[in-house]
């Protein structure tokens, strides 16, 4: 203990070394950009949107993406600049390709790497809500520490209703089980400013659970190269999570049927169903109609209800 180094930093107040980060959501709340930037920070070396320095290089980045297909990975990897990169100091797995376990990553691999998992239901074994199914997951996230990874970064989805909650915690931004928000050393959860604009809008970004270091919320804006950009330093700027009240949706009623009828019709295009809806006297926009359709699936833990 006398010897113990500091905490240290792979992103200088925003990713540790030696330590679990989660990166916590409601679903379509831009997770997946937020760490695929954190790749590009470790990879290029450039700071972290525009603003978090990168103070250590891991040797490799491993990127588990099983909710995500290749072709859609490919293009947000083209768009940000991290094509030359895959195959030398970024490793990815899609859903494409078959399941790769947490146990299955041999310590060669490990060893210097920091890795990126999204999310972290793909991964669960059991009910998340149960603790005893959550230790054996913390235990499995763990050893990947043990075996020589020099952080992990861990993307799990909020509880529900936190898309509208006036504040964001550790006890709503983790969905699930407390023992899995108790084993992390830090959680940053995010949400739209804005659902209403959801390409346009700022993501709010805040630590819910500090430890070794404290940080201020901030927000980020996105770009059409998939770069995310600071749009205050949070230390002299003072930001807020909006309230939700001037986007309350429903505004017809109607959402409880518009949401049976996408059940109803789920491999419909998300276009034509959006005018479906409309000749059935329910206009609901297409992303409306991609966005719960997506939440529907995840609900059915990816599989078509």
């Amino acid at each position: 203990m006398e010897n113990a180094p500091p905490a240290a930093f792979l992103i200088d107040g925003w990713l540790q070394v030696d330590a679990i980060t989660a990166l916590a959501a409601p679903v379509a709340q831009r997770k997946s950009l937020i760490a695929l930037n954190v790749a590009h920070a470790l990879c290029t070396g450039e700071p972290l949107f525009d603003h978090f320095k990168v103070t250590q290089q891991p040797e490799r980045v491993i990127y588990l993406c099983p909710e995500m297909g290749i072709r859609s990975y490919t293009d947000r990897l083209k768009n940000i600049g991290l094509l030359p990169y895959v195959g030398k100091t970024l490793f990815c797995r899609t859903m494409n390709m078959e399941k790769l376990e947490l146990t299955e990553l041999t310590t060669e691999e490990l060893t210097g790497a920091a890795v990126i998992i999204d999310t972290a239901v793909r991964y669960l074994k059991g009910d998340e809500n149960k603790s005893e199914d959550m230790r054996v997951f913390a235990e499995s996230v763990f050893r990947l520490m043990k075996e020589g990874a020099v952080s992990v970064l861990l993307l799990h989805h909020s509880a529900k209703g936190t898309k509208d909650t006036g504040e964001l915690t550790l006890e709503n931004a983790m969905r699930g089980s407390g023992e899995l928000g108790a084993f992390l050393s830090s959680c940053w959860a995010t949400r739209l400013q804005d659902p209403s604009e959801p390409y346009k809008s700022a993501s709010f970004i805040t630590n819910v659970k500090q430890r070794d270091y404290q940080s201020q919320p901030f927000e980020v804006t996105s770009g059409p190269d998939c770069r995310l950009h600071i749009v205050a330093d949070p230390a002299t700027a003072t930001v807020t999570l909006q309230s939700r009240a001037a986007f309350k949706g429903n505004k017809d009623g109607k959402d409880e049927a518009a949401l049976a009828f996408i059940k109803a019709n789920v491999k419909v295009p998300n276009a034509k169903l959006s005018a479906m809806l409309k000749d059935a006297d329910m206009p609901r926009s297409a992303e409306w109609v991609r966005r719960h359709k997506y939440e529907l699936l995840q609900a059915n833990g990816g599989i078509m209800p």
